[in-house]
């Protein structure tokens, strides 16, 4: 390369870094001048706010609504910020973006309405409910619900429903803590018998009294977060439908037991005890001291038969046990309770001989079972036990 060609090289390289600095300063001026058009398109007045809100962009405006400095938030910017939030509470559709919007209003300082505060989160749990019970919004609804009870809680009512919702959906696992948190409220409120009988509580509180699930200090604990009337309509609803052939019911029926049910009813619940389990010594030790007690009480026994006579099928799990102690146990029943065998066995030669029809199928289940197990001379006392011989046996 020529002297010349060098220093032309040389002029030209020098020119393209000038370009390149010029270039570089003009983006960077470029780019500071958006970024300040920006930020002014960010800020809006109250002027602007008035013509949001004129136009029902509530959105908007609320996004926008602390551009204005604390000094100019003057009562026309508080009258500007109500009536939007009037206006805006009292939409009837919203969509998973209004979620965020009425949770971020909700815990709003500035809102000084208790009546508006709790309007909002009424509105809110009501959206969640909804949102919730949606595949589509539920991610986002179950994130609203848990920011929100970070700083707040709904209403006792409003927070019922969710807690229902959520348990329906199965979105929480036993124990159901997350569930119990949301519905307990409402289960010590002064309408609490409106709530306990309701399924998800009385499924809940089955579940925090349940021997397999709780220990004796947590169902103290459990106990202590619900009122009288609600213990009365839980009771009365566990009473009626409490499962003695299920596992690890022990601890449910020790509470039955010693809470405020008439002794019939006690009677009742022991006598099914040892029809179905006689698996715990504490409840199988009261229930054998309850069938030596109706033994010479006949019209208690008549009163306990008529409700076990609802029952389809009969209660009779113990009868397949084997050993002496389910022989004993037998023979006690005869003796103590003789209207409850002749009834069972009535039943199930109705329904093997087809004398009656058993819409449920099958109602004494181990009927052969009993007979195998029951004495000549009991067979020889009981019509039904030697045709149902019989039937299986002969």
């Amino acid at each position: 390369m020529t002297l010349l060609g060098i220093e032309n090289y040389a002029y030209y390289m020098m020119i393209s870094e000038l370009n390149k600095s010029f270039l570089i300063i003009l983006l960077l001026s470029f780019g500071l001048f958006a970024k300040e058009e920006i930020n002014k398109q960010k800020i809006y007045s109250i002027s602007d706010l008035k013509v949001l809100n004129n136009q029902g962009k509530h959105i908007e405006l609320f996004e926008h609504l602390y551009d204005v400095i604390p000094s100019k938030r003057d009562q026309t910017w508080q009258t500007i910020f109500h009536q939007a939030l009037s206006n805006y509470s009292s939409k009837t559709q919203f969509t998973e973006t209004d979620l965020e919007v009425l949770y971020r209003l909700s815990i709003n300082p500035d809102i000084k309405s208790k009546n508006l505060v709790k309007t909002l989160s009424d509105k809110l749990a009501d959206e969640l409910v909804e949102k919730l019970n949606d595949p589509k919004t539920r991610i986002q609804a179950n994130i609203v619900l848990k920011k929100f009870l970070e700083h707040k809680s709904f209403h006792f009512t409003k927070s019922f429903n969710i807690g229902e919702k959520y348990f329906q959906l199965g979105l929480d696992k036993s124990p159901f803590d997350f569930t119990w948190e949301l519905i307990s409220k409402a289960m010590n409120s002064n309408v609490s018998e409106m709530y306990c009988d309701q399924p998800v509580a009385i499924a809940l509180l089955k579940n925090k009294l349940d021997s397999k699930n709780s220990n004796e200090n947590k169902s103290f604990e459990t106990l202590e977060n619900i009122n009288e009337p609600c213990w009365q309509k839980f009771t009365a609803s566990l009473y009626n439908n409490i499962d003695f052939k299920g596992d690890n019911k022990d601890n449910l029926l020790k509470i039955l037991l010693s809470s405020g049910l008439k002794d019939e009813d006690k009677h009742y619940l022991n006598l099914m005890y040892l029809l179905n389990s006689q698996k715990d010594k504490e409840l199988t030790n009261l229930a054998w001291n309850s069938l030596k007690h109706l033994r010479v009480r006949p019209e208690k026994r008549s009163s306990i038969l008529k409700k076990i006579n609802k029952l389809d099928p009969l209660p009779d799990l113990k009868f397949k046990d084997k050993g002496q102690a389910t022989l004993s146990f037998i023979n006690q029943l005869s003796t103590s309770f003789p209207e409850y065998i002749n009834h069972y066995l009535k039943t199930c030669y109705q329904y093997i001989s087809g004398i009656k029809d058993f819409k449920m199928g099958n109602p004494t289940i181990n009927c052969r079972e009993l007979v195998r197990k029951l004495s000549k001379e009991q067979i020889k006392e009981n019509i039904y036990a030697q045709q149902i011989r019989k039937i299986f046996f002969q």
